[in-house]
């Protein structure tokens, strides 16, 4: 293990040092124009944001911020990407936050700020599904060894009679990742429950985007609601996330970073990743869309187990103590080890050697990065949109990595 698993009760340290600051407690305006409101509710022009402290005031005093600006300024002079935001923080407080560039180089130039919007990609299969997942499973609504035929009897097609939720979220279904995905949604549906198998359940490690899609139908099936509600209703609307949505409306649109031109039009504010995109931009594996600030805002309820408080003084949690320390357990899959929906060891240099054994994290196809190291307290996001100037350019995880390697360094004291 790289840090102490011993303070069980760090979070009462950092949640009730300050209750005039705690999380949620301010709302601000962004100053975005607000004609046109139109679209989900979560999508507001206003966000309740963590408190901003200095490195030394979370125990960090050693942050390298000169080596954070100079690897964002690497990205950008290499044309990896035309900006970035950045944020780090301990327990409920953000220690260093900072945009970058610009978060778009065309159709014209517009200049990065924190409150860019960023398409998650993937980041939306921790971020969105298998939190949802994970909630249903702490209310007993699904079963973690139940075999997804018990929720979606018409995927048990062509040996996936075996396939459980478990080796969903664990990438080791053994599933063909494979299918059409054009057509109408009911057509795309019975396309994937006509898949068929590559390996036997848990026999083979393999990241499948397709299983994630899965799992948002049974989010759907068993709570009645589609992934996108149920995470607002559930997630983003009680914690104040009032920038993080699937599907921006029009106003969170116009400070959204395009990805790339596609038939002739940029993507801003429209998913890019194919697969959701032909599904209309709202299932399991990628379309959630958020900001740094709201981000931290979710790291630091994950880093306090799930709970939190409200603006109205009201307590509140996600799940269970026990259903977030099964979350955050390290579950050996061939290859690496994996949390339930999260990345742990699997290769990926987003998420560094350093890393504690019980953190996890995630990236995104458009060049984006979490991670959250629970032992340490500690939350590294990094976005981009990689995607904009030269879509052959490798993605930012090299980058992101080290950056989260200089916060895992400069970790010197309990917060």
């Amino acid at each position: 293990m790289s840090n102490t698993l011993s303070r069980r009760d760090f979070t009462s340290k950092m949640f009730t040092r300050t209750m005039t600051g705690m999380l949620f407690g301010t709302a601000v305006s962004w100053g975005v124009p607000t004609s046109a409101a139109t679209g989900q509710k979560a999508c507001d022009t206003k966000s309740t944001l963590l408190p901003v402290v200095s490195p030394a005031d979370v125990g960090m005093v050693t942050l390298d911020t000169a080596s954070i600006d100079r690897l964002i300024a690497e990205l950008v002079s290499s044309r990896n990407t035309p900006g970035a935001v950045v944020v780090i923080g301990r327990g409920n407080r953000v220690c260093f936050q900072k945009a970058y560039g610009n978060r778009q180089q065309f159709p014209s130039v517009e200049p990065m700020t924190l409150d860019t919007v960023f398409d998650l990609a993937s980041v939306t299969k921790v971020a969105a599904t298998g939190l949802c997942v994970n909630m249903l499973l702490d209310r007993r609504l699904i079963e973690l060894d139940a075999p997804v035929k018990r929720y979606l009897p018409e995927f048990a097609k062509n040996g996936k009679d075996d396939i459980t939720v478990k080796s969903l979220l664990l990438h080791v279904s053994g599933i063909h990742d494979k299918y059409d995905m054009r057509g109408s949604q009911s057509k795309i549906w019975q396309n994937i429950c006509s898949t068929g198998m590559v390996a036997k359940p848990f026999e083979k490690y393999e990241y499948s985007c397709l299983g994630y899609v899965v799992l948002g139908k049974i989010v759907e099936r068993v709570s009645g609601m589609s992934l996108p509600d149920f995470a607002t209703k559930n997630i983003y609307e009680p914690l104040g996330m009032k920038d993080t949505c699937f599907t921006p409306n029009d106003r969170l649109r116009i400070r959204t970073a395009p990805t790339e031109k596609r038939d002739g039009h940029w993507l801003r504010g429209e998913v890019n990743d194919f697969r959701s995109n032909y599904a209309g931009g709202r299932v399991g594996n990628a379309g959630l869309f958020s900001t740094g600030p709201d981000l931290a805002i979710l790291s630091s309820v994950i880093l306090n187990h799930g709970r939190y408080v409200k603006a109205d003084g009201a307590k509140g949690t996600l799940f269970s103590e026990t259903t977030f320390q099964n979350m955050i357990a390290c579950y050996p899959v061939p290859g690496g080890v994996r949390g339930l929906s999260w990345d742990k060891r699997t290769g990926k240099p987003n998420l560094p050697p350093e890393m504690s054994d019980l953190g996890i994290g995630h990236g995104g196809w458009t060049g984006t990065s979490l991670m959250i190291d629970v032992p340490r307290n500690l939350f590294v996001i990094v976005l981009t949109t990689r995607r904009h100037l030269d879509t052959s350019k490798p993605n930012i995880y090299p980058t992101a990595g080290k950056i989260a390697q200089l916060a895992i360094a400069s970790v010197s004291t309990l917060p």
